[in-house]
């Protein structure tokens, strides 16, 4: 569903990023939609959380919202398959992080996915 949502954010917000709107504009419109599905989907017991787990949803909210803005811009400047290829580097990339600084231990399919998925990139931004 996430891939889905990335891929479906990325195709409508194109032609509003080259008529002229401005990618801050498009990423929070972006950003208040996923909410609004968030809260679709999820249960009502899922709001009963203590408060820490709220500020850290807040937190990853916010670091989000950051990224969802860079990605407009990207889509703005340059291909949207490029673009989207390269914002959907960064949960490939948190596997080795999480193995190496939070020493999480992955299963070796989850390595074989990184690695498959980063020769894929490479692929693609070499031809």
């Amino acid at each position: 569903m996430g891939g889905l949502g990335q891929a479906g954010g990325s195709l409508l917000q194109k032609p509003a990023l080259i008529a002229g709107v401005d990618p801050i504009l498009v990423a929070f419109l972006r950003a208040l939609g996923s909410l609004a599905l968030f809260l679709l989907i999820t249960r009502p017991s899922a709001f009963r959380q203590p408060g820490r787990l709220w500020k850290r949803i807040a937190l990853a909210g916010s670091i989000s919202g950051g990224g969802v803005f860079f990605v407009s811009y990207a889509i703005a400047n340059v291909e949207t398959g490029l673009a989207a290829i390269l914002s959907a580097l960064p949960p490939i990339l948190m596997l080795p992080i999480l193995r190496i600084f939070f020493g999480v231990r992955l299963s070796w399919v989850s390595w074989a996915a990184t690695a498959l998925a980063l020769f894929g990139v490479v692929l693609i931004l070499t031809r």
